[in-house]
């Protein structure tokens, strides 16, 4: 099942032309599970939560000094107005793809409450959820300690 999800995060980051998309009805089937080297940190988030935005300005930071590299960021919004929405990525200047779920899948990533980030392996196995802001020092860390750890145990 994380497999299938992580396959669906690439799928999303790698096959997208704009900086939002919907990815909650993605049909399962049709999506090639790749490897991609990369730790990957999946972000659930809503414009109208404050702990979000006070986070928010850390994941631009680390993603414009080392994402794309050595590690993904994907943004998950559970806002259903799209234009509160593109205000807030234009707000912070949210430089990393970003996508509307749907309940369904924000459910799959046990992310009952926002914000909530996801941290998965290069090869899709997941190593870490952390509940609540985080800042940009601790998530460094955490992608710092999934590669380590990645390494060492391939």
């Amino acid at each position: 099942m994380k497999k299938i999800l992580f396959a669906l995060l690439i799928f999303a980051v790698l096959g997208c032309d704009g900086r939002i998309g919907a990815i909650g009805q993605v049909e399962y089937e049709n999506i090639k599970s790749e490897r991609v080297g990369k730790v990957l940190v999946v972000n659930v988030f809503a414009s109208w939560c404050p702990p979000c935005a006070a986070e928010t300005p850390g994941f631009v930071s680390l993603y414009a000094e080392d994402g794309g590299e050595n590690f993904e960021i994907v943004g998950l919004s559970i806002d259903d107005s799209k234009r509160d929405l593109d205000n807030f990525l234009s707000r912070y200047k949210v430089n990393y793809p970003t996508y509307v779920i749907d309940e369904k899948l924000r459910r799959r990533l046990f992310a009952d409450k926002v914000p909530t980030t996801v941290i998965y392996y290069p090869d899709g196995e997941y190593y870490a959820t952390i509940f609540g802001a985080v800042s940009k020092a601790s998530l460094l860390m955490h992608v710092e300690r999934a590669k380590k750890n990645y390494a060492e145990k391939n």
